[in-house]
């Protein structure tokens, strides 16, 4: 049923009779003279990478898989060249998502997936971005992590496993890292990837239960399709998915050349920046006490711990820094790794919750802070704005795609104020938004230490609150925002509640076929190409 449909879509498709290897050779040589008087003019280079591949669209369909992917390509180039010159008048909800140096390099990420031909992604480099400002600043670094994305497929009992193969046949499977098939059709699939494929290059699991492959394998981008004839069960199955981009009954077809992979904002987890950036050298306090230590006319009202994992913690070392008649603990290098490893915990329940749910929470815990604190006012009138809701989910739609974006998540954010008003107002931002946070509190900041026992009390998982302290918190800021907290802070609070939201979030991609649901409504079932196989 459904392989008649790929077929008709793709199979009788025109091709070029130019060897796939030639037509590479000549591609690798159209970029090489080209200059560019301002080299950072984006519209301008990218028309004219259209021009050249319109110029040589016969090498370009013969060097790629389908025709499809020229096509695509070009449309991206020419929508978002449009997008540089135009501004807001093209996309208000991209305008939000990127800015224009984001922009530009996800439109080239986004094309470098779409074509996996390396000497085409080499061709679209160097045409768009060589000898630029954002080539020699951003993109080496970033093209890296285009070969760490993860690429997986699950076949639900009920999906068309022709269909699969035939898809698999057409568009390659070898950027395909893993295959899950439900029991019942473990066998059947098989069967057919023996006949057409070498078992060996493809990594087929068997599943029973979701959990098999619910979780996230990794913190690179991972895309992942659903193959199943109940379209609806494959939209729930992916709204449940711990994945960056789910594709249903297609894999990585992005026609219309509007929608933008996210891989900036995946690269741009905080969690992954701490582990490759993490100071193991944070500088003593000048004023570090140690408990055993403290001589006898020393005088203090109250010793404010560590707090992670819901409870407090007293430091490793046992050390502390006296400020304003209060002994603050100082924290370490494996202090501050064990409260990361909080926040990544709660981090995992508290993603689950729905905003509602959450905004629920955080009502019922100002109104037990309402006694504690007379700093509410702005978070208690955030908590009447119906904003979070409306900018959650996005829904589009072209000729061919349905395109549904939700947001996650972005991970463990950091926070450090000044002012307990401040501090409540942007906590709240960052807790219905689903993440987790530290709060630095060093001797110019506001302190969430106080009311650390309420939230415990709140409902609030533990591991999604936490608090570090250090007389100077700029090594910690390091460690953990990959930048001084100023910086950092500019790059997520804006005046715009919505853009606030948006950065705090991740975008989460499910893009479902609609011209390949209606090939197959008129086909009658059974019709397969491979109707030998139907009948073995």
């Amino acid at each position: 049923m459904r392989e008649q449909a790929i077929n008709e879509y793709y199979i009788n498709l025109e091709y070029n009779r130019n060897s796939k290897e030639e037509a590479l050779t000549e591609i690798s040589t159209l970029s090489k003279n080209i200059q560019f008087k301002n080299v950072n003019d984006f519209p301008t280079r990218f028309l004219k990478a259209v021009s050249i591949i319109e110029t040589n669209l016969s090498l370009f369909k013969s060097a790629c898989e389908h025709v499809d992917t020229v096509a695509t390509i070009l449309e991206y180039l020419t929508n978002f060249s449009a997008k540089l010159l135009l501004g807001n008048e093209f996309d208000e909800d991209i305008d939000e998502e990127y800015n224009k140096e984001e922009l530009i390099l996800s439109v080239v990420l986004t094309i470098s997936n779409i074509s996996r031909e390396h000497k085409v992604q080499l061709f679209l480099e160097n045409v768009i971005l060589k000898n630029s400002t954002l080539y020699k600043t951003q993109y080496n670094g970033l093209k890296n992590e285009l070969s760490n994305q993860t690429n997986e497929m699950i076949l639900l009992e009920d999906s068309d496993v022709y269909a699969v193969i035939s898809y698999l046949r057409i568009v390659g499977h070898s950027h395909i890292n893993k295959i899950w098939v439900q029991t019942p059709i473990k066998q059947k699939f098989l069967s057919l990837i023996k006949k057409y494929f070498r078992p060996k290059n493809l990594p087929i699991c068997t599943w029973t239960s979701i959990e098999a492959f619910s979780s996230r394998t990794s913190c690179n981008m991972n895309i992942i399709s659903i193959w199943s004839e109940d379209v609806g069960r494959a939209k729930y199955l992916a709204t449940i998915l711990d994945r960056d981009v789910i594709f249903i009954n297609m894999h990585m077809d992005l026609y219309g050349g509007v929608m933008l992979l996210p891989w900036l904002k995946i690269v741009d987890k905080l969690h992954k920046r701490f582990k490759t950036s993490f100071n193991d050298s944070i500088q003593p306090s000048k004023n570090e006490i140690n408990l055993s230590n403290i001589p006898s006319n020393t005088t203090f009202t109250s010793i404010h711990n560590l707090f992670y994992d819901g409870k407090w913690q007293k430091p490793v070392k046992g050390t502390y820094w006296k400020h304003n008649k209060i002994l603050w603990a100082s924290t370490t290098s494996d202090d501050a790794r064990m409260c990361f490893n909080s926040a990544i915990e709660g981090l995992k329940t508290w993603k689950t919750y729905s905003v509602d749910t959450r905004i629920s929470i955080m009502v019922q815990l100002l109104t037990t802070l309402k006694y504690y604190s007379k700093s509410l006012r702005g978070a208690e009138n955030l908590m009447r704005s119906p904003q979070f809701n409306d900018i959650s989910l996005l829904y589009s739609q072209n000729d061919r795609l349905e395109v549904i974006q939700n947001r996650i998540p972005r991970g463990v954010i950091i926070l450090k104020e000044r002012t307990e008003e401040i501090l409540f107002v942007r906590l709240m931002k960052i807790l219905i938004s689903g993440n987790s946070v530290i709060v630095l509190t060093d001797a110019n900041s506001s302190s969430l230490a106080p009311y650390c026992d309420i939230f415990s009390l709140a409902k609030v998982p533990r591991g999604v609150v936490n608090v570090l302290s250090n007389e100077n918190t700029s090594d910690l800021e390091m460690s953990l925002c990959a930048t001084d907290y100023a910086n950092y802070e500019k790059q997520l609070y804006t005046s715009s509640l919505k853009k606030t939201y948006i950065n705090l979030t991740l975008p989460k991609q499910i893009i479902l076929s609609l011209k390949y649901n209606n090939f197959t409504d008129d086909i009658e079932h059974g019709r397969l190409i491979c109707d030998q196989d139907r009948d073995t």
